[in-house]
């Protein structure tokens, strides 16, 4: 396993959102301690982003990966039109978070 260390491993938590998902990192720098992180519940990567979301933090996997699962799309549209952008009635979801996170992003650069 040459090579492969430093290795970031991750696991949900608050340090900051990884496409919003609330994440925690751990670099270790060789394979023992890689070994002790696994057993303590840190993951790669790709088992990371495999395992279910603990949406609303209780400990327990579930919920929506875009952290509205609670806001229904009719709120989203109402929000966007609130901030004085039009919607089309037929725009998906995925679209109106983008324009959310989008306006959201726009008002802290200024």
């Amino acid at each position: 396993m040459e090579g492969l260390y430093p290795l970031c491993l991750y696991r949900a938590g608050g340090q900051f959102q990884w496409d919003g998902r609330p994440t925690d990192t751990l670099l270790v720098a060789d394979e023992s301690e890689h070994f002790k992180a696994l057993d303590d519940g840190w993951q790669e990567a790709p088992d990371y982003w495999a395992a279910p979301l603990d949406a609303d933090h209780d400990g327990k996997m579930g919920g929506s990966r875009d952290g509205f699962d609670q806001v229904t799309d009719e709120e989203l549209r109402a929000e966007i039109e609130g901030m004085g952008v039009s919607v089309h009635h037929r725009t998906g979801r995925p679209k109106m978070l983008e324009i959310l996170r989008n306006s959201a992003s726009e008002r802290l650069a200024s």
